[in-house]
């Protein structure tokens, strides 16, 4: 989906305007507030140490701090630029403009602060530099900034300010030390852009025989080249990009992707064809528009073996939809008409909408609006029946503002739409879909998979007030749905029912097929604009800038139907319940895993089951369970207490790590990791943010811990793009990467000289460190494959990393002897996935494991047979959700368990009592990780 793309960047493309690209930056020192000394001159006390960057647009000054605003300071604004030179005080460049725009204060995503002043008395801020002289600053500067004071025609400054920019990085060329291997084999490097939402990123394309990288001219993040293992890729497609043939998607294993667009189809077609040779290992190319391809598939949907779903995104990708990019986002059918009712019956077909008709023709009184306008249309001008369309940037954003606010931004120019037209009610929008004469938008996949995150405010984004007096929160649901996840689920069984398997070719001829175009359009009510149509313009035939230009920005923001892939009506479907629920190629995720309602666990005895085998199994001897025991208090033997809430990651926290810091005693350090991609170093005592780590990768972190506990000047980062990574604190960049899972890693431990780490490919893998060089040995020490399924925690005993223990998704647990490298016993203790493992602080024979099934084993590593107790959940306030995490403090066993209230628990790991029990987490449905 699209939010896996999100930059996990501060500053990103995102904080550009439409069309702007970036030079260059240069750390610097920026002055906000300028004191006056008594005797005259200047004191600059107040100081923000960060980066300016130089844009075609503006000026944009991005601190280090998370606290402080990015400041732009756009050159059609800027008044002057002017140097000072004081005595015992820094240079500075002063730089005065009527215009300054703040946004991202305390890293928050809301509307933009704009501070105005008047041309006579504009405002100045203050920059000095650490490594450039302020002459050489001022000579880029002003050149650009004379450019946009020159011209007013805004379209022939953006057209000079592309051709210098294309002067400056004409014949740059690959830099051949990001290669993985000096030993790879060149075979192609051309000019390319990269796609993602909202984002065109502009580079060199270059390609070995291992590896595809893509390297940015000047990029705003850290790592300008990425590079993607050709043996991972999993198909590579073709893609049009802007209406021309000239984009190619590449899908890794593991869900990455790769959207580039060529300067040309010549160029693109060269790519494919060197990537599908045995050259580079006979990449999978997919043609899905080969007869035979949409056929088969056709044919498994038509006999119930691809459920509705899975057929539909077939079709989107099959079409040139893609979650890159945002103006060919997939597209799904409105299939629900009732959103008033406190029940959804789908046996009534009332309860559904007319799949037969295009969005614009389902209200009578609306149709006869759209042809009267269609049949009195100018005759010089192309006649269309809606200005809109049922797919564009805008209505994607409008469905996912609360899950990707910055998007919003980006397309609004730093400001959330009104109140009153943002996406508030399922049933008003469904309203006005039926009744808006500019409103024929249709569904994203979001509806029909997933938990319904996206209808959550869970930053509680500042989105106003509506008319009513309302404030715009969560998306208000039907009264049929009691939970977002409830009202996804609903959606998704509408999808698959029988009367929408019916009437689902209809809705495909309309998008996909016969009804998309020509005579079938006109007689279905569904023509749109002619530039929404493939075919219907050639860009490259376009020698004016200001046209093309319109044409481009039409193209690329109002809309574009997708490519039409069947010339025939589409065939009905045979059965109408599917035997399988998902299929689909292995480029999607599984999709069919969506949020039910979860089976209530069944209630276990108050003892453990005795049994006794022999080999690798270990013995585990009779104990009764530990049992919550009523009415305690905090008070009693073990006081916890809530010190503050920080929110620093805005998704999920992944792992959480607390060291000591090694240069202040008595103080802490926490290190988290993210599924923002991003990591954080924060002081445990002040809050302030040490060191926020990014560049790691584009998807989720998975753990992150400090290299070495006595400097904590390195980091060892995991994360689920197969990578292992070293970081440098210092130096704030990576300096090492290690490839050698086929899938996410999912945890990591260190102990003395050891990193272990466990993956979903099912396999556990030991690192050696090097210490004197502060990095990893190339290769894994050791390799274990004793799961079978995805590997979810791993530990090393911390006093002599002798012994290693790993636990999967189906509570099985393995032993590992380090020194021997070989597997010593397996065990099953849990029911369910395995959640963490932790050796005991001052035992390293003794270690626990916690699980979603409720209990927390402590088991004894003593010549094979192990010794357990349980913590099993008896009571009725128990959350299905088991537990999540759990720490050893002293005696002392805490543990959080998934529930609506997050519940922390406190035992005493001696004598089994639970002594504290509250309420970590009050706000309902979020959950704990």
């Amino acid at each position: 989906k699209m939010l896996k793309l999100r930059s996990n960047y501060r500053f990103s493309l995102l904080s550009l305007q439409e069309g702007e690209i970036c030079y260059e930056d240069f750390i610097c020192t920026y002055y906000p507030n300028e004191k006056k000394k008594a005797g005259g001159g200047s004191s600059y006390q107040q100081k923000v140490n960060g980066k300016l960057f130089i844009c075609t647009h503006s000026l944009f000054f991005v601190p280090n701090s998370d606290s402080e605003p990015i400041v732009r300071v756009p050159f059609s604004a800027m008044e002057g630029i002017h140097k000072y030179e004081q005595e015992g005080q820094p240079k500075i460049v002063a730089i005065s403009s009527t215009l300054f725009v703040e946004s991202k204060i305390n890293n928050i995503n809301a509307p933009h602060n704009t501070k105005k002043y008047h041309k006579d008395d504009p405002h100045s801020i203050m920059f000095s530099f650490d490594y450039l002289n302020l002459d050489e600053f001022i000579e880029k500067v002003l050149p650009i900034r004379d450019i946009w004071h020159e011209t007013e025609n805004r379209a022939k400054v953006a057209q000079e300010l592309t051709r210098r920019y294309n002067e400056k990085v004409y014949g740059i060329k690959f830099d051949l030390t990001q290669k993985n291997q000096y030993s790879e084999a060149s075979l192609m490097e051309s000019e390319a852009t990269r796609i993602r939402p909202l984002e065109e990123l502009r580079g060199i394309f270059y390609l070995t025989n291992k590896f595809i990288y893509f390297q940015s001219y000047h990029s705003i993040q850290e790592d300008r080249t990425q590079k993607y293992e050709l043996n991972k890729v999993s198909r590579v497609l073709k893609r049009r990009y802007l209406m021309r043939p000239v984009g190619i998607e590449v899908f890794m294993n593991n869900g990455d992707t790769l959207y580039v667009a060529f300067t040309n189809e010549k160029e693109r077609n060269k790519a494919i064809d060197l990537m599908t040779s045995e050259q580079c290992g006979n990449v999978q190319f997919l043609d899905v528009n080969e007869f035979s391809n949409l056929d088969e598939q056709c044919k498994r949907w038509q006999e119930g073996k691809l459920s509705n779903f899975d057929y539909l995104m077939f079709c989107n990708f099959a079409a040139g939809r893609s979650f890159n990019n945002l103006s060919q986002y997939p597209i799904f059918p409105w299939v629900i008409a009732d959103y008033q009712s406190t029940s959804l019956d789908l046996k009534n077909k009332k309860t559904f909408r007319d799949l037969t008709k295009p969005i614009g023709a389902l209200s009578k009184e609306r149709l006869q609006e759209v042809m009267m306008r269609y049949e009195n249309f100018p005759e010089d001008e192309t006649p269309f029946m809606y200005g809109t369309h049922y797919s564009s940037p805008a209505y994607v954003l409008y469905y996912l503002v609360r899950e990707a606010p910055e998007y919003m931004l980006k397309l609004q120019n730093g400001k959330f739409d009104e109140p009153d037209r943002l996406f508030h009610s399922v049933s008003r929008t469904w309203s006005s879909v039926l009744k808006n004469a500019g409103d024929v938008k249709e569904l994203i996949p979001e509806f029909y998979f997933g938990n319904g995150s996206f209808l959550l405010n869970r930053e509680h984004l500042q989105l106003g007030m509506l008319a009513d007096g309302h404030r715009v929160n969560d998306v208000v649901l039907p009264p049929w749905a009691s939970s977002p996840s409830d009202f996804i689920f609903k959606m998704r069984q509408a999808l698959e029912s029988e009367h929408v398997s019916k009437m689902l070719p209809a809705w495909i001829d309309l998008i996909f097929g016969i009804k998309q175009t020509g005579v079938s359009a006109e007689k279905s009510h569904n023509v749109f604009h002619k530039y929404s149509y493939e075919g219907s313009v050639n860009l490259d035939d376009i020698k004016d800038p200001k046209t093309k230009r319109a044409i481009e920005d039409h193209i690329r923001s109002f809309g574009q139907c997708p490519v039409r892939i069947f010339s025939t009506s589409h065939e009905k479907r045979k059965l109408y319940e599917s035997h399988v629920s998902n299929q689909m190629l292995d480029i999607y995720p599984s999709l069919d895993k969506i949020v039910a309602t979860k089976p209530k666990k069944k209630k276990r005895a108050p003892t453990v089951q005795v049994t006794t085998t022999e080999a690798k199994t270990p013995n585990i001897m009779e104990i009764t369970p530990l049992k919550l025991r009523k009415g305690m208090s905090e008070k009693e033997t073990f006081h916890i207490q809530e010190c503050y809430r920080l929110q620093v990651h805005r998704d999920c926290v992944s792992s959480i790590a607390l060291h000591r810091d090694p240069d202040e005693e008595g103080k802490y350090k926490i290190y988290t990791a993210s599924f923002d991609s991003t990591s954080k170093i924060l002081d445990l005592e002040s809050k302030n943010l040490h060191r926020r780590v990014t560049g790691i990768g584009d998807m989720a972190l998975s753990a992150c811990r400090p290299f070495c506990a006595k400097t904590q000047d390195k980091l060892i980062i995991s994360s689920w793009s197969n990578q292992l990574s070293v970081y440098s604190v210092p130096y704030g960049s990576v300096v090492q990467q290690m490839n050698d899972h086929e899938d996410a890693i999912s945890c990591i431990d260190i102990g003395n000289d050891f990193v272990i780490s466990g993956s979903w490919d099912t396999e556990v893998k030991l690192f050696k460190m090097n210490p004197k060089k502060g990095l990893l040995f190339d290769e894994p020490v050791a390799e274990f494959a004793e799961h079978e399924s995805e590997v979810r925690a791993v530990a090393i005993d911390q006093k002599k990393s002798i012994y290693a223990i790993s636990g999967d998704a189906e509570g099985h647990l393995v032993a590992y002897n380090l020194e021997k490298k070989k597997m010593v016993w397996e065990l099953n203790p849990h029911e369910q996935e395995i959640t963490n493992i932790h050796f005991d602080p001052y035992d390293d024979k003794r270690f626990y494991t916690s699980s979603l099934d409720g209990c927390i084993h402590e088991i004894q590593l003593n010549n094979g047979k192990t010794g357990t107790w349980s913590v099993d959940f008896c009571d009725d306030s128990t959350d299905e959700e088991g537990i999540t995490c759990f720490s050893i403090i002293n005696n002392y066993c805490l543990f959080v368990s998934g529930s609506n209230n997050g519940m922390l628990r406190v035992w005493n790991i001696k004598n089994g009592d639970c002594i504290v029990s509250l309420s970590a987490f009050q706000r309902e449905e979020e959950e704990i990780s």
